[in-house]
């Protein structure tokens, strides 16, 4: 399934252009994981409508991601792992993220 996934340099980011370290605040932070779920089907199934569904989603969550001072960590395929200083900023970016993929249908 792999094989399906469309790389697009458009949705590619490197750590360092981020312009933040990761957060720590006495050596703890809030992780938040994200996934698509049934990706891997979506893509075939709708190769098209994927892939402009995922520059949406992809900038949806690294502009909400900037906004709550969150830090990502990895990215592969559709799935995030972004870093935050306390649970409440990482509480905030997934409700965030919810309404403005929601509202994007």
């Amino acid at each position: 399934p792999d094989a399906l996934f469309q790389d697009d340099e458009s949705t590619r980011v490197s750590l360092p252009r981020l312009g933040r370290r990761p957060p720590c605040v006495d050596g703890l932070a809030a992780i938040v994981f994200t996934d698509i779920q049934s990706a891997a089907e979506l893509w075939f199934r709708a190769p098209a409508a994927m892939k402009k569904a995922m520059r949406t989603h992809n900038s949806v969550m690294r502009a909400r991601a900037e906004e709550f001072d969150g830090y990502e960590t990895n990215t592969v395929g559709d799935t995030f792992a972004i870093a935050f200083e306390t649970i409440d900023s990482a509480m905030k970016f997934c409700l965030a993220v919810q309404v403005d993929l929601y509202n994007s249908t």
